[in-house]
């Protein structure tokens, strides 16, 4: 019993902030609703090899120990396994680790984009409305205790059955509102707003980074790219090299290190952002595991343009403002 009333008072808990319009608290709902899934799922899978481990009696082990623990230890493992075992189809797979994915980068940098989180709240709360009364608690004994209420129960069904379940996410974890956009027009919306950021960054340095860093001239849009995508992806090797003391041999490896880097990229062409916005207002017309599919095949190009075009004009508006401070006798 105690088990169940913990895993309401997760999901109510992640509710809450869910419904917050502070960030930081719908942070915390992500983490939570994705944890939940993973607990579940785990749980699921130790029934899985419970009956496994009954039935060698008779057969071999479909599951060896070793497997067991990659499963229970590693999400993308877990996923796998639960899609063999039809617990979750190829969709709520894909969608899963889309979610994972947001969580890990809220877990370890504390942000992520908010309208990745929004998504990622629709996406788990949809999940859990209909898996969970199926799921229930997956042990196979519950045990009441007397003195332990549950303050979540229903006057009308029995505890942990389905309808149980049903009445505590309706009345609990009710915390999306219905007027907010689909998850595929969020996904839309985020992308726009990333190209919208991008073509003002790149009016900005190509009115005015060459004032400034005259070497830069006749850049266009591949060469800020590659230049800070080039500096923010291999930073902590250049700040090893700027440790060696001799400058010729300084100088060799940088520009090995970046003769590398260059082997590999492709040019970027402005009119690449056109393309983006009009894969990106496609999406409208798509399921979100289908939009999801798109934004993924997208992601790693709109973020070295994205995150290559602002550090080159972070770098601006610090030269601009240093500038600023020795005219001013600072």
């Amino acid at each position: 019993m105690e088990n169940v009333i913990l895993l309401k008072t997760q999901l109510a808990e992640a509710a809450k902030y869910g419904k917050s319009k502070d960030f930081r608290f719908q942070r915390l709902a992500v983490i939570l609703l994705d944890n939940f899934v993973e607990i579940k799922l785990n749980s699921l899978a130790k029934q899985k090899f419970m009956f496994d481990t009954e039935l060698s009696k008779y057969t071999e082990k479909k599951y060896s120990e070793k497997k067991r623990k990659k499963i229970l230890t590693n999400y993308d493992e877990l996923l796998k396994f639960s899609l063999g075992e039809n617990t979750i189809n190829e969709k709520e797979k894909y969608l899963l680790l889309f979610c994972h994915d947001v969580r890990n980068n809220l877990y370890h940098s504390i942000y992520d984009e908010e309208l990745l989180v929004t998504i990622s709240l629709k996406i788990l709360k949809n999940f859990i409305t209909e898996k969970q009364p199926l799921w229930g608690n997956v042990n196979f004994i519950t045990q009441y205790n007397g003195k332990m209420e549950d303050p979540y129960k229903s006057k009308s069904a029995s505890f942990n059955t389905a309808d149980d379940w049903k009445f505590f996410l309706a009345k609990h974890f009710n915390f999306i509102d219905k007027r907010t956009s689909n998850s595929s027009n969020l996904l839309k919306k985020f992308i726009l707003q990333k190209m919208s950021i991008v073509r003002d960054n790149y009016k900005f340095l190509m009115n005015e980074y060459a004032d400034y860093f005259p070497y830069a001239k006749n850049w266009g849009f591949n060469d800020f790219i590659f230049t800070y995508s080039f500096k923010y992806l291999h930073q902590k090797e250049i700040e090893e090299i700027k440790e060696i003391n001799k400058v010729s041999e300084r100088e060799k490896q940088r520009k090995s290190l970046e003769a590398e880097y260059k082997q590999n990229w492709k040019n970027k062409k402005f009119s690449r952002i056109k393309a983006i916005e009009q894969k990106a207002k496609s999406m409208s017309r798509l399921e979100i595991s289908k939009s999801l599919e798109v934004y993924i095949s997208l992601r790693d190009e709109i973020n070295i343009i994205y995150e290559g075009l602002k550090n080159a004009a972070n770098d601006l508006n610090s030269q601009i403002d240093l500038e600023q401070e020795m005219a001013n006798g600072n």
